[in-house]
């Protein structure tokens, strides 16, 4: 199946995630009205009645004042007991409390809400504002898109399974585009550069590639050095995906030694390597005879000719 790029591919089950975010949603409206609410300050008639209960608490005060002071002139005269003066007094004190915060409540709604609760209010929902962004992220990463055009080759994933994180769904072979990796020793790859083409061979075909990159990394298991290259548009269609490419590139080496095929090579001690050679020849009824003799030799290079299996070596 051919997708472009951008497709949405597969999709993960978002009911958790879009009831969390009707819940947040929620919440910020709330926290929003209420952000009006003290910018706005307190409605008129709310203050009207609190002046009210200020008038009246005024004037229940000035009564209990009239009231104390008769009862203190009748318990000075002997008139009353002074059990009924202090319940007079008790209510004196009594009304002016209850005056004194009316009249506090009153003077905090003429003016007005405090800065800092404003302040404290926007800080509630900028930070109920990351966690939706933190949702919103989460629904964007439930839609697996195709990353670049290309053709699925392979579905990894059965609809209605549980995947892990990192799981591969699906495999893409990218349209136009064909890459070769190839490693090589790290004394070459610095010789390589960019955008320079080489041949190449894939199966019995043969093809130019360009250079891409040369990655900065030794690769531990053949410890060469990765090339990406490009190949030609003459190779697409004719190439498939997967096929191994051998990269040909020339290189002279000077030094003294004897080839070798590798059946020719055994075992030493110490890891060593070893090769049976003829001696000198020695004359006998006619006959020449060679005595065969066996030598340690050190391996220089290996040519990895799959052909020929020759390696270079120099025996001492």
């Amino acid at each position: 199946m051919r997708v472009e790029a951008g497709k949405p591919l597969a999709f993960l089950d978002t009911k958790t995630l879009k009831a969390q975010q009707r819940e947040l949603l929620a919440q910020r409206a709330q926290l929003v009205a209420q952000l009006k609410e003290l910018q706005a300050g307190a409605r008129s008639q709310t203050i009207a009645a609190a002046s009210s209960n200020v008038n009246k608490l005024k004037s229940q005060l000035q009564l209990a004042r009239t009231k104390n002071q008769r009862r203190k002139q009748l318990y000075t005269q002997g008139a009353i007991s002074k059990e009924q003066f202090d319940e007079t007094t008790s209510d004196l004190n009594s009304k002016q409390a209850n005056l004194q915060e009316a009249q506090s409540k009153l003077n905090e709604l003429r003016a007005g809400t405090r800065p800092e609760q404003i302040e404290a209010q926007k800080a509630s929902i900028e930070q109920l504002d990351a966690k939706i962004a933190s949702v919103e992220i989460e629904l964007e990463k439930t839609i697996l898109t195709a990353p670049f055009t290309g053709t699925i080759s392979t579905r990894l994933v059965d609809e209605g399974a549980v995947v892990s994180i990192g799981s591969f769904i699906f495999r893409i072979v990218e349209d136009g585009i064909l890459e070769a990796h190839v490693g090589v020793p790290v004394n070459t790859a610095i010789k390589l550069k960019a955008n320079t083409k080489l041949p190449v061979k894939i199966g019995q075909q043969n093809h130019f590639a360009r250079v891409l990159s040369v990655l900065p990394e030794l690769d531990p298991g053949t410890r060469t050095t990765t090339v990406v290259l490009k190949l030609d548009s003459q190779a697409t269609g004719k190439v498939t995906s997967g096929q191994l490419v051998r990269l040909q590139l020339n290189e002279n080496i000077s030094d003294t030694g004897y080839w070798l095929p590798t059946t020719a090579l055994v075992k030493g001690v110490r890891g060593l390597w070893s090769c049976y050679v003829l001696g000198k020849a020695e004359k006998s009824d006619k006959s020449n005879y060679f005595t065969v003799k066996r030598k340690d030799v050190e391996i220089l290079h290996n040519t990895g000719d799959r052909r020929s299996r020759h390696q270079r070596c120099i025996a001492f």
